[in-house]
């Protein structure tokens, strides 16, 4: 748990010192140190990328084949539900563009390493069990919303491989999840790949917060303006509550245990802040003209969304919540009613009907 109040903090953190360098116009002789963090930035985020992926993989490789499939198909199912249920609440409560909307829809369909460690923790302390191939989950359900997401925005399938071209971040999770299930187990027996995959990760993951609090301050202005327009609450806190319901219930129906039911229902819970903002930043760059400030206000938006508000929601009541909810619907006839009332939910933040916004707002060929 102390380990996510620090990333926390760092977040913070770099708000605050973004805050502090731009009042002070921080440089020093002709090093522009804004323009190095920036690129280590983008090193680190490949870093995430791949060590997520890396991971996940190895996880893949000693769980087998059958397991996996059956709670891989568990968890693109979640990740696409989140996908369009995000969806649906934003687009009937926000006047946002449209870049920014699907920005939002993407880091929410995602998934949240620091809120996956905190449960694993809570599960842990408690002495509930839970399946060894959790790692591989993470790495499941951090892509299908975000590729969604890079298709709508692109506009169409031959915008999208221009995108992924120039984009090749995209390809960095998968192909470091398809190493990962060919040697990974192997490889992070290695000294040096369990220093740098290991030991050093917190401290890296704790960086990338900070720089990405020194990128969402850069926007505060804007967003000041833009979470006039969003039910924020309903955005922040109501997301995680439909999703931990969905995610919980759904595995209960689906026979899973106690606590693998728990972590799937956090992770439809949590939002991204490292496979979303690595993806996403990029592909708005390129769809806007190569516009980095424009791209970084959006994906700015979405982080302090995923950062101030989910984040801390999860962590302080979260996943308390998600593991009652997952005690409560090893009841099936309750876990029904708890996917009855997401449902509903989402039916009623899709007021036009879902015909209504695949015409007149996705229209992405």
């Amino acid at each position: 748990m102390l380990i996510v109040v620090a990333f926390i903090f760092s977040f913070l953190a770099g708000i605050f010192y973004q805050k502090r360098s731009l009042n002070l116009q921080l440089k020093t002789g002709k090093i522009n140190w804004s323009q190095i963090r920036d690129e280590s930035y983008k090193v680190i985020s490949w870093y995430l990328l791949f060590r997520i992926g890396l991971t996940g993989g190895a996880e893949i490789n000693l769980s087998g084949g059958g397991t996996i499939f059956k709670m891989g198909t568990i968890a693109i199912a979640l990740s696409i539900l989140m996908f369009i249920m995000a969806l649906g609440l934003i687009y009937s409560n926000t006047n946002l563009d449209r870049e920014t909307k699907f920005s939002i829809v993407g880091h929410f369909g995602s998934v949240s390493i620091g809120t996956f460690m905190s449960a694993q923790a809570l599960l842990n302390g408690i002495g509930v069990g839970y399946s060894s191939e959790a790692n591989a989950w993470v790495a499941i359900m951090e892509l299908p919303a975000v590729l969604l997401v890079v298709l709508f925005i692109s506009r169409g399938i031959s915008a999208f491989g221009q995108i992924l071209r120039k984009n090749k971040r995209l390809l960095m999770l998968p192909l470091a999840l398809t190493f990962g299930v060919w040697q990974g187990h192997a490889f992070l027996e290695l000294g040096l790949a369990q220093f740098l995959f290991e030991n050093i990760f917190n401290y890296i993951l704790a960086y990338f917060l900070f720089e990405m609090g020194r990128h969402a301050y850069e926007s505060l202005g804007n967003i000041g303006k833009d979470f006039e327009r969003v039910k924020l609450l309903m955005v922040g806190i109501g997301l995680p509550l439909l999703g931990g319901t969905l995610g919980t219930a759904l595995s209960r129906l689906c026979g899973l245990s106690l606590g693998d039911s728990m972590i799937l229902g956090t992770l439809a819970a949590s939002g991204s802040y490292v496979a979303a903002p690595s993806i996403i930043e990029p592909t708005l760059v390129v769809v806007y003209g190569h516009n980095l400030e424009k791209a970084k206000r959006v994906t700015a938006t979405s982080l302090t969304m995923v950062l101030g508000i989910t984040l801390p929601f999860n962590i302080l009541v979260g996943i308390q919540l998600y593991l009652l909810e997952a005690r409560i619907f090893e009841n099936q006839v309750l876990g029904l009613a708890g996917i009855a009332t997401v449902i509903i939910v989402v039916l009623y933040n899709y007021p036009n009907g879902l015909l209504q916004i695949s015409f007149d707002y996705l229209d992405p060929f």
